[in-house]
């Protein structure tokens, strides 16, 4: 009897384990590939699905939010021309003005669950000032990446399946 009663609580104890062991990634979907702000004209968002994968060994921002944005014939600000400007964050007596990124990403009951300004720098901003210069050399079809890192296990946000869209800012 009491191998038998052992034998229940273990198969149990397994089942409510495998159950509490769903997957902590997200998938993000365009809500649109167009980008709003100045640079919309001059960059999109590639139409697919987005990994939003979870690294328990990042403490504070386990999320990593990888985005790919594609370079459009349109022409870019003159801004862009010039070597003095800089991702917003670096500034200087050298810095003309700043440019960059921002995402606001949607949860399926259409909640705002994230959400960073393009006017966003350092730890509040994208994960790297190399990933917003990086846009600056593409010319059209090509395409880079963009990151921000989060902790998006502390949000309350509503199934797997989120929904993004990207903004733009430049400042002169």
């Amino acid at each position: 009897m009491k191998k038998n009663f052992l034998l229940i609580v273990c198969a149990v104890a397994l089942v409510l384990g495998f159950s509490s062991c769903g997957s902590k990634d997200y998938v993000l979907k365009p809500s649109t590939t167009q980008i709003s702000g100045p640079l919309g004209n001059c960059y999109k968002v590639v139409d697919k699905e987005f990994k939003c994968k979870y690294d328990e060994k990042n403490l504070f921002s386990p999320y990593m939010i990888t985005i790919e944005l594609e370079r459009i014939e349109g022409e870019l600000p003159s801004a862009f021309f010039d070597t003095n400007y800089e991702p917003f964050g670096n500034s200087g007596s050298g810095v003309y003005g700043n440019y960059g990124f921002g995402i606001e990403i949607r949860d399926e009951d259409d909640n705002v669950v994230y959400n960073c300004a393009a006017t966003a720098d350092g730890l509040s901003g994208p994960y790297s000032n190399d990933d917003v210069m990086a846009f600056r050399s593409l010319n059209p079809g090509e395409t880079s990446i963009i990151r921000w890192s989060e902790d998006l296990s502390k949000k309350e946000i509503k199934g797997n399946n989120l929904t993004f869209k990207i903004t733009s800012a430049v400042d002169r």
